[in-house]
């Protein structure tokens, strides 16, 4: 999730391609470069971006729509609140996710069309959606997949006035976001004693280098008294 840097990188793919004349890796480049743009909530250029990207890739690999792509659209079509978009591009993601047994992507279909029917204030229908959704977070069990599917849940309650409800999915996001802040202490302590442990042997590596220029000194002027009584006793 280092978004700035997936993007420097996308780009310096895209023109490595370019200088080399060559479409081959480039449509992947230009997806990258999309999702970057997704994850930075640059919406209007992740589309531009993505639509080329589709059209290269229908060139280079003659296959259908790209469910990443499919999938980057719906986000940014939600993230601009063009919900009619969210509804055609989710329903079309879901057919073709449906064809190829992909249980992420028709989970990314539903989490659409829930978002759809909650701005229609259609809270019965974005409940059945959400169900599917939910049934395959948890099979899944990837937290930030989960979190989204409880979130959803948690605005589809409110919606129908079930309180009750509400509580249950805050609690269970909570709980991930908890969880989630507990592994990101951890890994910042990890890499926080990892630098500490890099930089006292840098230090011991620089205080043995400089004990070792200290003898070469030592030895150095040893060596040059040695010559000048050598010199005087001839």
């Amino acid at each position: 999730r280092e978004n700035d840097n997936a993007y420097t990188s996308s780009l310096k793919g895209i023109l490595l391609c370019r200088s080399l004349h060559t479409d081959y890796s480039l449509g992947a480049t230009m997806l990258n470069l999309g999702s970057a743009l997704v994850n930075l909530q640059r919406f209007d250029t992740a589309i531009v971006v993505l639509n080329q990207a589709e059209e290269i890739l229908k060139i280079t690999n003659g296959k259908g729509p790209n469910l990443m792509i499919l999938s980057l659209l719906e986000l940014s079509f939600v993230g601009l609140r063009k919900f009619d978009l969210v509804k055609s591009t989710s329903e079309k993601l879901l057919a073709v996710a449906r064809s190829s047994k992909d249980d992420w992507t028709m989970g990314e279909a539903y989490s659409g069309l829930v978002d759809y029917y909650v701005h229609e204030k259609k809270f019965g229908t974005a409940r059945s959606y959400l169900q599917k959704y939910l049934e395959i977070a948890k099979k899944r069990m990837f937290p930030i997949e989960m979190r989204e599917a409880y979130n959803q849940a948690v605005t589809v309650d409110v919606g129908l006035g079930n309180l009750a409800g509400c509580d249950y999915y805050s609690s269970l996001r909570d709980s991930i976001d908890d969880k989630v802040r507990s592994d990101r202490i951890i890994k910042n302590t990890q890499d926080l004693e990892a630098k500490y442990s890099l930089n006292r042997k840098q230090a011991e590596i620089d205080d043995l280098n400089k004990q070792k220029k200290i003898q070469q000194l030592v030895l150095r002027q040893r060596n040059t008294m040695n010559w000048v009584l050598a010199s005087i006793v001839l």
